[in-house]
């Protein structure tokens, strides 16, 4: 986590749409930056402090060393601080949207019946080190809590769907792990693909 913090933090605070279908059309928004102040300016594409990716450097930085509560801003060479608890997130120039969820990033991956992040983790491989390892979450909505994409939030989440609870077992066999597969044919997580056959 900390090294995606750290290249977060020298990086440009510019824009792309968000991957899935509140994606916005109009080129202008997808080739600007900045932060988002809440969920529904999220939704609607609203941007605080945008910079355009093409003529602006503006940056972000979370302060993460420190466990700072604060995240800065650096927008037309003025510095902005703002609690990160007030944040929702931020989009990049490179065409990433991250929500801020206690204190951390989380990169949006996928907007469909359920909301899906990935976090980098860093993790020990013995002698060789570190290594990298994506780690994958899920809202119900746009701004409920983030929850580990595994079994039990989801069962947990979904309770009273005893569809969806059917064919969670038919398809993982046991594989708990496999919950947070893409299905590359469909273009999504086979979650959404299960959530929404179950409704």
């Amino acid at each position: 986590m900390k090294m995606i913090i750290i290249a977060l933090m020298n990086c440009l605070l510019p824009g792309a749409g968000v991957k899935a279908q509140t994606a916005t059309a109009d080129y202008t928004a997808r080739t600007s930056s900045g932060i988002y102040q809440s969920s529904a300016d999220f939704e609607q594409g609203k941007l605080t402090l945008p910079a355009d990716c093409q003529q602006e450097k503006s940056k972000v930085r979370m302060n993460d060393f420190l466990n700072s509560p604060f995240l800065t801003v650096i927008h037309q060479g003025k510095k902005y601080v703002f609690p990160k608890d007030s944040i929702f997130g931020l989009r990049t120039c490179e065409g990433h949207d991250f929500r801020i969820f206690h204190r951390r990033l989380y990169e949006i991956e996928e907007l469909k019946s359920i909301v899906i992040y990935r976090s980098i983790a860093i993790e020990s491989s013995g002698a060789k080190g570190v290594k990298q390892v994506d780690r994958f979450y899920f809202s119900a909505s746009v701004d409920s809590d983030i929850l580990p994409l595994t079994s039990t939030p989801i069962e947990q989440t979904f309770s009273h769907n005893q569809k969806l609870h059917d064919l969670l077992d038919a398809w993982l066999q046991g594989n708990r792990d496999a919950i947070s597969a893409y299905d590359a044919y469909y273009h999504t997580f086979k979650i959404n693909r299960l959530l929404q056959a179950s409704n």
